[in-house]
């Protein structure tokens, strides 16, 4: 069977069933979208829509629901989009993609090589990869393991604040980041919580470090207070600073956020984990 191609076809499953649940929900969302201005520190919110004689724009500072609305809208809309273009790009990749069954491998090769038994091969290659794709994977969850268990530089700020206490016998600032804990040691996902990162001659955080295959670090942050402007505006400041580092989304950054009210989408975290943060270990 080949792993990856399964795991591959799997993830394209669950592309489509984002997009439809995307696209679902985003018909029951209010019209119009959230934009934003400022006078002096002051953010004021505006509920954009558009029409035939040009677009109108209300204020909506006073209806904290439907600014989550229309961040949630948002959200939708940007994972609806970001949904559609990894299918085309799994598409183009289904299309040039070579099978690595061992039948198939082999018979890429010369055919002096082929005219040998596949045992002699691998054998003699020490490939015995081939004959069990998972073996390379659980040594390397194995190390990685050993690596999130042994001592690291751990952030030291406001130890006061953290106060959930997780099933590894740690604690977290926040009920979601508990929950981002729990799912990731479900999935075997080793990780490390809050590794001090020194960017620009400051100390950063990021809530959960990882090491993917090629031993290259990427993070997870989860931001749970968007509502609040001074944690907003050191939210966006730390986003340059990684930006500036070449930290950033499309390549080893993982950003997700609480909902206006403080909840979390316990579905999103699980796609997270097992199609953004597995298939890199």
């Amino acid at each position: 069977m080949d792993i990856i191609k399964s795991r591959l076809d799997l993830a394209e499953k669950d592309l489509r069933r984002i997009l439809r649940k995307s696209e679902a929900q985003l018909k029951q969302m209010p019209e119009g979208w959230l934009r934003d201005s400022f006078k002096g520190d002051t953010r004021y919110y505006s509920q954009v829509i558009l029409g035939g004689e040009g677009r109108d724009r209300r204020g909506i500072n006073q209806s904290p629901e439907l600014i989550g609305l229309l961040a949630g809208k948002e959200f939708l809309a940007t994972m609806a989009e970001t949904a559609e273009w990894n299918i085309r790009l799994m598409e183009r990749l289904a299309e040039s993609y070579r099978s690595m069954e061992l039948e198939d491998v082999i018979a890429r090769m010369g055919r002096a090589a082929r005219s040998l038994p596949v045992q002699t091969i691998l054998a003699a290659s020490q490939s015995a990869v081939w004959a069990d794709p998972d073996t390379a994977r659980r040594k390397r969850i194995r190390e990685l393991q050993e690596w999130a268990k042994s001592p690291f530089e751990q952030s030291q700020y406001k130890p006061e604040e953290k106060i959930h206490l997780t099933s590894l016998g740690f604690y977290v600032r926040s009920k979601s980041e508990g929950v981002i804990v729990e799912k990731l040691k479900d999935y075997g996902a080793p990780n490390r919580y809050e590794q001090v990162l020194h960017l620009e001659g400051r100390v950063f955080a990021p809530d959960f470090t990882f090491k993917d295959a090629f031993g290259e670090p990427f993070y997870w942050e989860h931001a749970g207070m968007m509502s609040i402007d001074r944690y907003v505006r050191r939210h966006n400041y730390k986003m340059g600073v990684y930006k500036r580092n070449g930290i950033v989304p499309w390549k080893n950054l993982i950003i997700t956020y609480d909902t206006t009210d403080g909840a979390i989408n316990m579905g999103l975290i699980d796609s997270i984990v097992r199609f953004q943060v597995l298939p890199r270990l």
